[in-house]
């Protein structure tokens, strides 16, 4: 299986999902105009990425320092599969980056954290 890299774009973030690393970073602003077709491709490789996964442990690292309803919900979808995989014995962690004076950077981070009780999930705060 490939990596999956796309730059980060004007209205859409950096993402570096690389199998080998078990890796998966999502970095940036994520507003697209077109969610569904900017998310589609990554929905996809997580999908096959996970059928071809081995007990491994996996990485996620996410910083969104703005995002929208669109990202909010393609991302709770993609942590919903992640809690599902860690149900099933997988070893996730997802790391939650944030610009320690960005607090509602922050407070998305707990509320979302609050969602998914099962999946550990790390605050990491960035100073400046």
């Amino acid at each position: 299986m490939k990596p999956l890299i796309i730059a980060e774009g004007s209205a859409t973030p950096r993402i570096h999902f690389d199998p080998e690393s078990r890796r998966l970073e999502i970095y940036g602003d994520s507003y697209p105009e077109n969610a569904q077709a900017f998310f589609a491709p990554l929905s996809n490789w997580i999908k096959d990425f996970f059928e071809q996964l081995d007990q491994s442990q996996v990485q996620v690292d996410i910083r969104l320092d703005y995002f929208n309803s669109s990202t909010l919900k393609w991302l709770l979808s993609l942590l919903g599969q992640l809690e599902e995989q860690t149900r099933a014995g997988l070893d996730i962690l997802v790391n939650w980056h944030y610009d320690q004076d960005n607090e509602l950077a922050e407070e998305h981070g707990t509320e979302i954290a609050e969602d998914f009780q099962s999946l550990p999930f790390v605050l990491c705060p960035i100073k400046r």
